[in-house]
């Protein structure tokens, strides 16, 4: 297995804050209408929990999410 440069980590860190950002941003838009602030908190703690996520696990983490997303 090869260890990932720094501008690999990056780069799969960004891709994992985007697609997280977005799919918790959907996800707490049920609330944002209460408050935007919870639908804010909720998509910056998902971008950043997929960032790590992505950066940690590469290529298997997005065929996870992929395998995962199709049942919904």
């Amino acid at each position: 297995m090869v260890v990932p440069d720094l501008q690999e980590k990056r780069i799969r860190f960004g891709c994992g804050f985007v697609v997280g950002f977005f799919i918790f941003g959907l996800i707490g838009f049920k609330w944002a209408l209460q408050s935007g602030q919870i639908m804010l908190g909720l998509a910056v703690f998902g971008a950043i929990v997929f960032g790590f996520l992505a950066m940690k696990h590469g290529d298997e983490f997005w065929v996870k999410l992929v395998t995962w997303m199709r049942w919904w």
